[in-house]
């Protein structure tokens, strides 16, 4: 009977000294430890430096790994997770994304709605809104969803932050907004800056970029008739940084001749054009023009080479007519 108690009174100890070596950590925790080193596991703040590592969940089947610094997304049925630098619903700007799953998970990236082939690299930078789904468990389901912007955008109207975040602060062009604990109009165009953060780990995130929604604009230049028809090439100027042209001629894809500062261009080709400039922030502007038959250094070359052929002809047909009378 006496080892009976002496057993128990060691284990009662131990317990005893695993709970103060937790509570000494964080006295406010009441969560799971680690029986080798007493640390917290689930969290619900950040750690101080005190403790060595940890995670605190943040929804179901969702937590946040403090030594990876990364949300961890469970694909259940033992299936494995999905690690994640970017929260569901997170729009990021100035930053890539890293998303790795476990081995043999079954799991889908899309951007745009098209799914990334090779998704083997695991980062991803590029401007679109990204979706990763899993095939777990026998049926797709879609995990989380992230939106990465550029510099100026004008994909955003109003900024929600994602699930279990708040709005810390924001500013356009450098004055405070009207906003709630959870969404920030983004209508008006200016420089945002917004800062939001976890509610369970208290980690803090910034989205920083300008809405641009006003259109590019260029000018034609070209003798047009009131149908935007002309009889010689076309030149536009007005490109500005980050702008870009996509143009077809009767359906083709056409190129400009780019000028040397590639603030404008020309193009010389007889047919009738669709030319669309986008600009960083997504607007676009889109021009339509047609080049009628006329005299270009083209076509010059090409009649002066018919009139070479036809003289040329002329010129062996009376040899041979002289030849025969002689005979």
């Amino acid at each position: 009977m006496k080892r009976i108690w002496r057993t128990g009174a060691l284990a009662a100890l131990l317990c005893a000294a695993l709970c103060a070596a937790a509570h000494a950590a964080d006295p406010s925790y009441t969560g799971r430890i680690d029986p080798a080193t007493g640390a917290a596991l689930d969290v619900g703040e950040p750690l101080d430096g005190s403790q060595s590592g940890g995670r605190v969940y943040i929804g179901s089947g969702v937590y946040y790994d403090y030594d990876a610094h990364c949300f961890v997304y469970s694909l259940g049925d033992a299936s494995g997770e999905v690690r994640s630098s970017a929260a569901d619903g997170m729009v990021l700007c100035g930053t890539k994304v890293t998303v790795h799953s476990s081995q043999d998970a079954p799991v889908a990236v899309y951007k745009d709605g098209a799914e990334i082939e090779d998704t083997s690299v695991g980062e991803f930078g590029d401007v679109g809104e990204y979706t990763v789904a899993t095939q777990a468990e026998g049926r797709s389901r879609q995990l989380l969803k992230f939106t990465i912007v550029g510099a100026a955008t004008n994909a955003i109207k109003t900024f929600t932050v994602p699930d279990g975040f708040y709005v810390e602060e924001a500013t356009r062009d450098e004055e405070d907004v009207s906003l709630d604990r959870y969404s920030v109009n983004m209508e008006a165009e200016g420089q945002y800056h917004i800062a939001y953060t976890c509610f369970d780990t208290g980690i803090t995130y910034t989205l920083d970029t300008a809405i641009d929604r006003t259109p590019p604009e260029i000018t034609l230049h070209g003798k047009f008739d009131e149908e935007m028809r002309t009889r010689s090439e076309v030149t536009f100027e007005g490109l500005q940084p980050g702008d870009t042209i996509r143009a077809t001629n009767g359906g083709d894809p056409a190129t400009p001749e780019l000028n040397n500062d590639r603030t404008g261009g020309t193009f010389k080709d007889m047919g009738s054009y669709t030319m669309t400039v986008y600009d960083a922030a997504g607007n676009s502007s889109t021009y339509e023009f047609f080049i009628l038959t006329y005299f270009n250094g083209t076509s010059l070359m090409f009649f002066a080479l018919v009139l070479v052929c036809v003289v040329a002809v002329f010129l062996y047909v009376r040899h041979k007519r002289k030849n025969l009378k002689i005979g």
